[in-house]
């Protein structure tokens, strides 16, 4: 699904950068690499005064600015249509075409004139890409795209581990957490093996793809390894130069990690897609019982998209923390406590 929302703005009277969103983790897709070539194509080809006709993708509008495009791939926002598509029991894989910062958003000065025909004809120009490339797309092709998918995958988990490193070395002395490092490598082994597995949904029982696709995601498996030895190697050095106690990722759980990995929150039929907070809040305030939202913006949506039945709090903790930054799982288990005494999810306990 793709959701223009903000496109066709002059961006240099807007101040603005085009963004097409990624879908969240909650829904990882092949539909970001997707976005991700066709903005390489119409980037790679920028408008240059008297040489638009022999640059094949150099859009521009004869009535539009010529100015080079500002645009990338960012990640998940919500606020718009495209977020009933994915949040939860409804899994459409979706993006949001938009342009941000807007000097005269929601400004009497939001006028027509703000507006630049080439930029509309660009954003129309790489939803046209997309969804093509989706449409034509075969068995024989999806090979082929998944081999780039794979590498850049390799790329994004490189960059988790960037994360986890920097994660160890901006602890303080002794404060390092080995846990939330490895946690890290491990949900991008996740994100991106999930995403090029939604390719299979395409072609169901096509064995060339399933062969190439698990080829694909035992390379990010052992990718994944390798960067745990990594992040392991680099704990225990680091403790060295900081002259203290290795971190050491506990044996077991903790006591509330198994509280919390026994708890496992699931989708009730009259409540498939996004958990409105305002409806959460209207709910519990009938019932006499406080509510305070500790999760605004994506952390709170991907909270509610990762309830599955399957995942358990603790799960869910370590996905949303992956992705959004550190969450306390405390809050995590109580906002999840909350949804089920609201009546929009079932909460149940499962034997470790």
């Amino acid at each position: 699904m793709i959701n223009m929302d903000m496109v066709g703005e002059n961006q240099t009277l807007c101040g603005s950068t085009f963004q097409a969103t990624r879908t969240p983790d909650s829904v990882p897709s092949y539909l970001n690499d997707v976005l991700s070539s066709g903005l390489d194509l119409l980037l790679g080809s920028p408008a240059l005064p008297g040489l638009e006709p022999s640059a094949t993708w150099a859009i521009t509008s004869p009535s539009g600015t010529h100015e080079p495009w500002r645009a990338g791939l960012t990640p998940f926002s919500g606020g718009s249509d495209h977020e009933v598509f994915m949040g939860g029991g409804i899994q459409v894989p979706a993006t949001m075409f938009g342009s941000w910062p807007d000097f005269f958003y929601h400004t009497n000065e939001d006028t027509p004139d703000k507006c630049d025909p080439t930029a509309l004809r660009r954003a129309v120009a790489l939803a046209m890409i997309t969804a093509g490339s989706i449409a034509n797309m075969d068995a024989a092709s999806a090979i082929d795209f998944s081999d780039r998918m794979y590498a850049r995958a390799r790329q994004r988990m490189g960059l988790d581990l960037v994360r986890a490193v920097e994660t160890l070395q901006a602890a303080l002395p002794g404060g390092e957490d080995l846990g939330e490092a490895l946690n890290l490598v491990a949900h991008g082994f996740e994100r991106e093996s999930g995403a090029l597995s939604s390719l299979l949904r395409l072609f169901p029982g096509e064995k060339s793809l399933e062969r190439t696709v698990a080829r694909h995601v035992e390379g990010l498996r052992l990718e994944r390894e390798s960067a745990g030895r990594e992040v392991r190697a680099l704990s225990l050095a680091l403790s060295s130069r900081r002259k203290v106690s290795p971190s050491h990722v506990a044996a077991g759980l903790s006591p509330e990690e198994k509280e919390a990995a026994r708890l496992v929150p699931g989708r009730l039929p009259d409540f498939p897609g996004p958990l409105a907070d305002d409806y959460v809040a209207l709910k519990l305030e009938h019932k006499r019982i406080p509510y305070r939202n500790a999760f605004p913006g994506a952390a709170g949506f991907e909270i509610g998209a990762f309830i599955d039945g399957r995942r358990s709090v603790l799960e869910i903790r370590n996905a949303v923390s992956a992705e959004c930054g550190p969450v306390r799982l405390e809050d995590v288990r109580e906002y999840v406590q909350k949804l089920a005494a609201a009546g929009v999810i079932v909460l149940k306990k499962a034997d470790l």
